[in-house]
């Protein structure tokens, strides 16, 4: 019986384990992201204009922006039980 009650609650930690990595990457890339488009020194800035339709995509015509494709693949990657840091050294080991 205790089998049955603790099963919930251990998909509700995974659960939010999972919303935490994710929620741990967009803050930082969200604000940087949001940080270059503001600088007009950067050549970026120049997206702003066009920005909200890259970001976001267009949901009507069914077209996903780089927001979503993030989100969903960190979602991934939070899934197969990966850390920021096992991401950081994975990436970095196939740069070479």
């Amino acid at each position: 019986m205790s089998l049955i009650m603790t099963y919930p609650s251990c998909i509700d930690a995974y659960l939010l384990s999972m919303f935490r990595f994710v929620a741990d990457l967009q803050e930082p890339v969200f604000e940087t992201m949001e940080n270059l488009l503001s600088d007009k020194t950067l050549k970026i800035s120049m997206l702003a204009g066009i920005w909200g339709v890259v970001w976001d995509g267009e949901p009507a015509k069914g077209v996903t922006g780089v927001k979503e494709d993030l989100i969903n693949y960190w979602t991934g990657e939070a899934r197969r039980g990966r850390t920021i840091e096992e991401l950081a050294r994975y990436n970095d080991s196939s740069l070479d």
